[in-house]
């Protein structure tokens, strides 16, 4: 995903399958419709494309789709990050899922099963190619914990300062014209940073493990009175 994104992709679509090949498919078969024709209909702003230009970056639109198994295992951290973007997702597992990753790794927002409509799609896609806000915390969605050091994908600072909001794709723009060697240093080079759904989830964690092993000692202590008793009998 971040390869794409950093590739020039102005969002990557991931589709998280319910298990159900024929509902997947559909799904599938759907977005990619969509997306082909969001490619060739969907232009960038007047404005953003004379930023682009005076760089001399590309300003053509791509999407892509990227699909995912819940039974593959070297994807269970990520789809568990996904369910919490919005609340009720982990009782949607029978359903497909579509979330539209954009900018550093961040979710905009997520289709699931019959909701995921045209309409949609093209809203979301419209979206990611106009103009939000510079600073993470003034865009919608939910930050992802994605190991890419971004700065070094980007590779350069070419945004106007006196421009405070720019598209996504002209932004991915830039590593492919800068160098292709960058995406694979920001890949591998990365440090993880805080993460307020991670810390909290971390959190939640470390609290009930605690609570189970205050559980478990006293239910040791209740199940245990004849040592506590022939110890007060000693005392005695």
């Amino acid at each position: 995903i971040a390869k794409k994104i950093l590739g020039g992709d102005a969002a990557v679509w991931v589709l998280v399958e319910s298990g159900d090949p024929t509902k997947d498919d559909a799904v599938a078969e759907l977005i990619s419709e969509q997306l082909s024709i969001m490619n060739d209909e969907l232009t960038l702003s007047p404005e953003i494309i004379d930023i682009a230009e005076a760089s001399n970056l590309e300003t053509s639109i791509h999407f892509s789709l990227v699909r995912v198994s819940r039974d593959d295992s070297a994807e269970e951290v990520f789809i568990s990050m996904l369910m919490y973007v919005e609340q009720g997702l982990l009782g949607l597992k029978s359903s497909p899922m579509v979330f539209p990753i954009y900018a550093r790794g961040r979710a905009l927002d997520v289709l699931v099963g019959k909701g995921i409509k045209e309409k949609f799609i093209r809203k979301d896609c419209e979206f990611v190619i106009g103009e939000w806000g510079v600073d993470e915390g003034e865009n919608p969605g939910v930050g992802l914990l994605m190991a890419v050091d971004w700065e070094a994908g980007i590779g350069k600072r070419w945004i106007d300062e006196d421009i405070l909001l720019v598209g996504s794709t002209t932004l991915a723009r830039a590593v492919r014209d800068e160098s292709s060697d960058l995406t694979t240093s920001a890949l591998t080079s990365y440090e993880p940073e805080a993460n307020p759904i991670s810390n909290r989830l971390l959190r939640n964690i470390i609290i009930t493990i605690l609570a189970i092993l205050v559980v478990v000692i006293v239910i040791s202590l209740i199940l245990r009175p004849g040592k506590i008793a022939g110890k007060k009998g000693k005392i005695k």
